[in-house]
C-alpha cells in the first residue's frame, strides 16, 4: 500500500523531502494500517499494542466508530458540503458505510473486496472527470495535492484487488483483508481533510455546481432528465459539444528528428473540430523541430527532453496535460475529424475503461491495419459494461487513455525505450483493474513512408517482449516467451542484437519485477493459445 496513505500529513518518503512538517512513518506497519495517532491525534488508541489480525480488527473497528463520531462533530461545526463537495462527500460516506458494514461482519472475501475496489475506482473516475482538472486549471500550484490524491486512490484500488486475489504487492503493508478495508477507509478520511478544503476555496460557486452534476453522472447518481430538458438532450444526443473538447482531451505527440512529418501531422491535428490542446514532446531532436513547431503552430505546447526518452517521452506529455483524457499520436499519425469527440463520449459512458484502442487506417488508400481484425476477434471475455472487445494489446499511435488510469499504471516504461512498448502498459492497466477495449467507431490515421523501419527496431521489439515477460509474468511463462522471441529473432537475423540488448537490461528488468494478478495471467495465456495479437 502506498505509504503516503498510512499515517501521513501530506506525504512521506521521496515526495516529502524538504517538508519539515511531515512526520516520520510509523515503524510498525500494523500501527499504520489501523490508523495510528497521526490522523486524528485527539482520538487516542490508549497506547495498546496490536497482537495479530484479531487485535487489528478489534482496534480498527473501535477506531472507525470514534473517527465517524469525530467527523460528525466537525460537520456540525463547519459544513463543507458546497457545490461539487456535496456529492463528493456523499459518495465517500456511502463507501465508508459499506466498508464499516463489511468490517463488522468479520468475514470479508474476494467478492466484497472487489465491490469496494469498484466503488472507489468509480469514485476516483468521478474526481478525475469533475474535480482534479478544474483544480489544476484554477491553481496549478495544487498539482502536488492532486497528484497525492490520485496516487493514493490508485494504491488503495490496487491493494484491494491484490488482497482479493490472495496476493500482496511488493511494497504493501496490508496484513489482511481487514487491513485493506482499513486503508480504503483512511483514504476517504484523507480526502475529506486534504482535498475538499481546496475544492471549496478554489472553485467558484457556479463552476462547482456545474461540476457537481458531472460528478453525479459518473457515479450514476445524475437525476433523470424530464420535460423540456429531456427533449433537448434527446435532440442533442449524448455526444459532448465540440467546444467542450478542449476541457476534456489533450493530444500528445512524441517525435525525434522528423520535423517535416511532424509539421504535416500538426497541420491536421490543429484543424480538428473542437480544437483539442496539442502537446509535442521533442525527444532531443537536432533538426530544429522545436523551433519549427513554435513558428508554425504557436498554440501547440512544446516540451523538449534533454535526451531521447523513446516511448516514455509520452509520460511527460501526459503529466503536462490538464484534461481527464489523452489521445496519443506519432509524428506520422493523426485522428479523423470527430474521432476524439467519439472517444470522449465512450470514455465518459464507461468509467471502468482505462484505454480505448482505435481502428487504424494506413496510407492514403486508408487500408485497415491488420491489428484491427486481430483486436476485433479477441478471444478474451467481453465484460458486459465494456464498449467493445477486451484486448491486452494496442497501437500507441491509435490509443486514447484515461489520465487517471495511465498514472496508476505509471505510463510507458523508460527501460523498454521503444518497440512493442505497449504490451507492458497493457498488462499494468489490466493489473490495476482497468478495462482495455477495441472501439472501431474511433478512427486514427497512419501514414508511414515506404520502407519506414528504423535500424534495430525489430530486435528491440523482440527484446522488449522478453523483458516485459520477466518483469510481470511467472518464471515458466517468461522462459517460454524468451524462447519464442529468440527463435523469431534468429529467423529475422536479429538474434545477436536481441540477446545483447536483453542481457544489458535484464538486471534492471528483474529489479522492477512485479507479478500480475492471476486473472490477467489467465488472459495472457488465453491469447497465447490462440496466437499473438500484435
Amino acid at each position: 500500500m502506498n505509504r503516503r496513505i498510512v499515517g501521513r500529513r501530506g506525504g512521506t518518503g521521496a515526495e516529502g523531502q524538504g517538508t519539515a512538517q511531515r512526520p516520520a512513518e510509523p515503524r510498525d506497519p500494523r500501527d499504520a494500517v489501523a490508523g495510528g495517532h497521526g490522523e486524528h491525534p485527539e482520538l487516542e488508541m490508549r497506547g495498546e499494542r496490536f497482537r495479530g489480525p484479531a487485535s487489528l480488527e478489534h482496534h480498527g473497528r473501535e477506531y472507525d466508530e470514534r473517527v465517524v463520531e469525530h467527523l460528525r462533530q466537525q460537520d456540525a461545526e463547519h459544513d463543507p458540503r458546497v457545490g461539487v463537495s456535496a456529492p463528493l462527500l456523499d459518495d465517500g460516506h456511502r463507501i465508508r458505510d459499506l466498508i464499516q458494514d463489511l468490517r463488522r461482519q468479520g468475514r470479508v472475501g474476494p467478492p466484497q473486496l472487489h465491490e469496494v475496489a469498484e466503488a472507489i475506482r468509480r469514485h476516483c473516475a468521478a474526481k478525475e472527470e469533475a474535480v482534479h482538472p478544474a483544480l489544476l486549471r484554477r491553481d496549478p500550484a495544487l498539482d502536488d495535492v492532486v497528484t497525492h490524491d490520485r496516487d493514493d486512490g490508485a494504491a488503495v484500488v490496487r491493494d484491494l484487488e491484490w488482497a482479493a486475489g490472495g496476493h500482496l504487492a511488493a511494497e504493501s503493508h496490508i496484513l489482511t483483508a481487514q487491513g485493506a478495508l482499513a486503508a480504503a477507509d483512511m483514504y476517504l478520511t484523507h480526502e475529506r481533510r486534504d482535498l475538499v478544503p481546496h475544492v471549496n476555496r478554489t472553485l467558484s460557486g457556479a463552476e462547482s455546481a456545474r461540476l457537481a452534476k458531472r460528478f453525479q453522472k459518473v457515479i450514476g447518481l445524475e437525476p433523470p432528465a424530464t420535460g423540456d430538458r429531456a427533449e433537448a438532450e434527446a435532440a442533442r444526443g449524448s455526444r459532448p459539444a465540440a467546444e467542450s473538447l478542449r476541457e476534456l482531451l489533450t493530444v500528445v505527440v512524441v517525435t525525434h528528428n522528423r520535423r517535416e512529418r511532424l509539421m504535416r501531422t500538426l497541420d491536421r491535428l490543429v484543424a480538428l473540430p473542437g480544437s483539442p490542446p496539442v502537446i509535442v514532446v521533442d525527444n532531443a531532436s537536432t533538426d530544429g523541430t522545436a523551433e519549427a513547431v513554435r513558428a508554425r503552430h504557436p498554440g501547440v505546447q512544446v516540451l523538449r527532453n534533454r535526451r531521447n526518452e523513446g516511448a516514455a517521452g509520452r509520460n511527460r506529455g501526459v503529466l503536462a496535460a490538464r484534461t481527464p483524457f489523452v489521445a496519443f499520436s506519432d509524428d506520422d499519425s493523426w485522428w479523423e475529424p470527430g474521432a476524439l469527440q467519439e472517444a470522449v463520449r465512450v470514455l465518459r459512458e464507461h468509467p471502468r475503461l482505462g484505454l480505448l484502442a482505435a481502428r487504424t487506417l494506413v496510407g492514403d488508400a486508408r487500408l485497415p491495419d491488420p491489428v484491427n481484425a486481430a483486436m476485433a476477434a479477441s478471444p478474451l471475455p467481453r465484460p458486459p459494461d465494456a464498449p467493445g472487445p477486451a484486448v491486452l494489446g494496442f497501437l500507441a499511435c491509435a490509443a486514447v487513455v484515461r489520465r487517471q488510469a495511465y498514472a496508476q499504471a505509471r505510463g510507458f516504461s523508460p527501460l523498454l525505450f521503444i518497440g512493442g512498448e505497449e504490451e507492458l502498459l497493457a498488462m499494468d492497466l489490466a493489473a490495476a483493474g482497468w478495462q482495455l477495449a477495441y472501439v472501431d467507431s474511433v478512427v486514427a490515421r497512419h501514414l508511414p513512408e515506404p520502407g519506414d523501419v528504423r535500424p534495430g527496431r525489430v530486435a528491440m521489439q523482440h527484446r522488449n517482449a522478453v523483458l516485459a515477460a520477466w518483469m510481470r509474468r511467472p518464471v515458466g511463462a517468461a522462459a517460454r516467451r524468451t524462447a519464442v522471441e529468440l527463435r523469431r529473432a534468429r529467423a529475422e537475423r536479429e538474434a545477436l542484437r536481441c540477446v545483447a540488448g536483453t542481457l544489458r537490461r535484464m538486471p534492471a528488468a528483474l529489479a522492477r519485477r512485479r507479478r500480475l494478478p492471476p486473472r490477467v495471467e489467465r488472459s495472457l495465456r488465453a491469447l497465447e493459445e490462440t496466437g499473438p495479437m500484435t
